[in-house]
């Protein structure tokens, strides 16, 4: 462009020239020359210019001016924008936001079989990036374990275990998900099991557990203080009936979804639990006295309704009750006596009504029902 203003050479004398760059591009040079328009002009240093503009707000970020003659170049560069001869330091990038992370769960316990879960990470922004990892070789991650970004699950499976106990890591984020996974137990006992096979006991040492072909030895769940504990009910829904014994009295448990429960009596009194049905009706008895051999009251307990009393058949100042069994439409079987064991009643509970059972065999048929003893 001359210094008249008349534009010269490839732009065919148009006001403007455009271009277009791709999106991404990282530099690009913008080349035109000051072009004199006679020979006295460029001896005399006139010179013609350039004027630059961006659209879209694309920021220039540095000027580099040139002339192919020998005469001096003069840039002159509009307030606001670049200073000749001074450095341009483009602008820092976007703050990217602090992340923090979260576990659903800390830590598991299982059991000796081979087993699938899962544990639940909260980012604190959908861009905040995390890995999981595993340190063991026992446990694998079933899912994408890299590259992953804002809240979600990481699942993994667990081989089962034909050694010793033993104890890995799940690195997730900047957070330790720790499992802890049974041994084979050489001591344990087998107290029920239900029509699917799944069995109700205790392994060394002193501790409730479910065992099934399919996934081994599960313990089931205590809370702080219950260091020993047994199972002895489990009924056809999974749900199991036990005691715990971890200090000087017995509390009657029930186990379901998960959780665990202290049956009917607390406090100072102990409490024993005999048979379970599908409703989760459990039968058990606490002690109405005190001493080393106090008499015991039987009861019925279930989660919805609480406890109930049985009663009993004698009208003695000291009496006890104890139930052996039940069934599902929740009548309980069981014997009746004093406290001095001078006679033993079979009874059937029923309706909330205590009945001899021998009250219920016709008269002169020379039978007669004796309780177990």
């Amino acid at each position: 462009m001359t210094p008249a203003g008349a534009l010269i050479g490839g732009a065919a004398n148009v006001p403007t020239a455009r271009f277009t760059l791709k999106a991404g591009t990282k530099v690009a040079k913008l080349r035109s020359e000051l072009i004199p328009q006679t020979q006295t002009q460029m001896q005399t240093s006139y010179g013609g210019f350039v004027f630059v503009r961006t659209t879209n707000n694309v920021p220039i970020y540095g000027i580099e001016p040139f002339f192919t003659g020998d005469l001096a170049v003069l840039v002159n560069v509009a307030a606001g924008a670049l200073a000749p001869g001074i450095a341009y330091t483009p602008p820092p990038p976007p703050t990217q936001p602090t992340c923090s992370y979260s576990l659903s769960k800390s830590s598991d316990h299982i059991g000796t079989g081979a087993v699938t879960g899962s544990v639940g990470v909260t980012a604190s922004a959908s861009t905040c990036p995390w890995t999981a990892t595993s340190t063991v070789s026992w446990i694998t991650i079933t899912d994408s374990s890299s590259n992953r970004t804002g809240s979600g699950t990481v699942n993994y499976r667990v081989d089962g275990n034909t050694g010793s106990s033993r104890a890995g890591t799940l690195k997730i984020a900047d957070k330790i998900f720790s499992l802890n996974q049974d041994g084979v137990h050489l001591h344990s006992r087998a107290n029920a099991i239900n029509n699917n096979g799944l069995v109700a006991g205790v392994v060394c040492c002193s501790r409730a557990v479910l065992w099934s072909s399919a996934t081994g030895i599960s313990y089931l769940r205590t809370t702080a203080g219950m260091t020993r504990t047994t199972a002895l009910a489990i009924n056809n829904r999974g749900h199991a009936a036990g005691i715990d014994f971890s200090g000087n009295i017995s509390n009657a448990l029930f186990w379901a979804n998960s959780g665990v429960t202290q049956v009917g009596i607390g406090g100072n009194s102990s409490s024993i639990v005999t048979p379970m049905n599908d409703n989760d009706d459990v039968i058990g008895a606490y002690p109405t006295g005190s001493g080393g051999n106090p008499p015991y009251s039987a009861y019925i307990w279930n989660p919805a309704v609480g406890l109930r009393t049985l009663g009993t058949l004698f009208s003695t100042d000291c009496s006890q009750t104890v139930g052996f069994g039940l069934n599902n439409a929740g009548q309980v079987v069981g014997k009746s006596s004093p406290c001095d064991n001078s006679q033993f009643k079979p009874f059937i509970w029923r309706n909330g009504v205590i009945q001899d059972l021998n009250s219920l065999i016709p008269k002169n048929s020379n039978w007669h029902s004796n309780p177990r003893t």
